[in-house]
């Protein structure tokens, strides 16, 4: 199982990857990420439909551990698909922030509601992990929330409700990010620079170098925050890479690998000094 799981979790992630490098954005972002999942989520249902899990451990291993990773990121995109569809359509700062405001406030109250078992996965206990992680027919007297496949072999009430919890807390950090953007003027169109300078490499790759230099202190004696460093590249280069903080958060998932494009340039590098050096260039 454990075979499995990895290679599938790290395909949808690249999937997923897929679809942040393409350009698109908004809901049709949103809504193409939910389908990848979503047939991501079916093949482990298929796969664990015809598994016999070795003992309870496993099988609460699982439903604890490894099903809310797949599950969590189809609520997540489901939540932004309709976030999308609900929001504001005049194109309005003041209107956008009320409209996410109040949205952050919703989905801070939905992990309030659930709070004394996100305290009980958050401090390790194991329990009522027999109780909260095995499957079962006895579902009302657990929790009372709308479970997917909750006729077959596929969930256990806690299973799902932590997936919820572990998306709506993504979605929190989401909002919050759009807000501080929206508030700062980030998004704004840049002035173009009085050169032909054009970035023509991924904007993923953009933001993981300007993850990488606001980590690396070089700039301002390390003074300076990740919007300063992202605006100026996209000035340098004439380019908006859009919302920065959601692509680093599937570079740092990413299983392929978390500093692709800063690989890519220090082999790059050296083999240029490689070559400079076999014959005898100074630059």
């Amino acid at each position: 199982m454990k075979n499995f799981v990895e290679l599938l979790n790290r395909e949808m992630q690249l999937r997923i990857q897929e679809v942040a490098t393409s350009g698109i954005t908004g809901f049709e972002y949103f809504s193409t990420c939910y389908k990848v999942v979503k047939r991501d989520l079916i093949r482990l249902k298929d796969f664990i439909s015809h598994y016999k899990f070795k003992n309870q451990d496993e099988e609460i291993a699982f439903f604890k551990e490894i099903k809310p990773q797949f599950e969590s990121k189809l609520f997540y995109f489901v939540e932004l698909v309709q976030i999308e569809l609900h929001k504001p359509l005049a194109i309005d700062k003041k209107e956008s922030i009320k409209y996410y405001k109040s949205i952050h406030k919703h989905y801070q109250r939905l992990i309030q509601w659930n709070v004394g078992f996100l305290q009980y996965i958050r401090s390790g206990l194991t329990t009522n992990d027999n109780i909260l992680f095995v499957r079962s027919t006895d579902y009302d007297t657990i929790f009372h929330t709308e479970l997917f496949d909750h006729e077959d072999k596929f969930t256990t009430p806690a299973s799902t409700e932590l997936a919820k919890i572990v998306a709506y807390e993504e979605v929190i950090r989401d909002l919050a990010e759009r807000i501080k953007h929206l508030k700062s003027g980030n998004g704004k169109q840049f002035p173009i620079p009085n050169h032909s300078l054009v970035w023509t490499g991924t904007k993923v790759a953009l933001i993981e170098l300007a993850y990488s230099l606001q980590a690396s202190t070089s700039i301002n004696m390390g003074q300076a925050d990740i919007k300063q460093v992202v605006s100026a590249l996209e000035y340098i280069f004439n380019i908006d890479v859009g919302n920065y903080y959601r692509v680093f958060q599937n570079i740092r998932i990413r299983q392929s690998g978390r500093t692709l494009f800063l690989d890519e340039l220090k082999a790059k590098l050296i083999a240029k000094m490689d070559d400079n050096d076999e014959k005898g260039v100074k630059t």
